[in-house]
């Protein structure tokens, strides 16, 4: 699964632009392929062993720390909307920041709910924001407004994981964006056989 604003090879993280297959290293998202946490044999193909000790518990805890932030963020968005009578201009300020808030996670919901538990790591690695030469995890990005708007502390159940998975990914983050392939390779025109003359041409 790539990103839905730029398509980027899941396995070397180059841009593919145009193209199907990825000229660099021939990944075809029509083939069938392996799982990204194990081979036929069951062995680890990628990420650390530090990954392979915090899958299985963000794996299980995952639905609930959304739950919970979810809860989070509608008491922390009445309790600014209680504020905002105060009329002061912060309480105005961190009201627009909450409403933020909200509609981020609304958005991360809607993504992201049940992508740890379901280990859907190809879509996280390469589902990003393409800021010039550079590309971010869009879970990322989302996951820091959301704690922006709630506090500095509202997101941390979901922007903790978040982060875990960033730096101890199992599928390699490119921060960069590849050569930008514009076309398909084309393969050479088959060339027609050449007949060998015949005798009686000779004579």
């Amino acid at each position: 699964m790539m990103s839905e604003n730029a398509q980027f090879c899941p396995q070397c993280g180059i841009s593919l632009a145009t193209a199907s297959i990825c000229p660099k290293c021939h990944w075809d998202p029509t083939q069938s392929h392996a799982t990204p946490d194990a081979d036929t044999n069951g062995s680890l193909v990628y990420g650390s062993g530090t990954w392979l000790k915090l899958e299985k518990p963000i794996g299980l805890l995952w639905p609930w720390l959304w739950r919970v932030t979810a809860a989070i963020v509608v008491v922390i968005w009445i309790f600014s909307l209680v504020r905002l009578f105060q009329f002061s201009f912060w309480n105005f300020i961190q009201f627009l920041l909450t409403t933020g808030a909200v509609m981020l996670f609304g958005l991360f919901y809607s993504r992201y709910a049940n992508v740890m538990n379901q280990k859907e790591y190809n879509f996280l690695a390469n589902d990003v924001f393409v800021v010039g030469n550079l590309r971010f995890p869009k879970i990322l990005v989302i996951a820091l407004g959301i704690n922006l708007g709630l506090y500095l502390w509202g997101g941390l159940l979901i922007l903790i994981p978040v982060v875990l998975f960033v730096i101890f990914s199992p599928i390699k983050i490119q921060w960069k964006v590849g050569k930008v392939v514009e076309n398909e390779p084309k393969l050479p025109a088959p060339q027609a056989p050449v007949s060998p003359p015949s005798p009686d041409a000779e004579t």
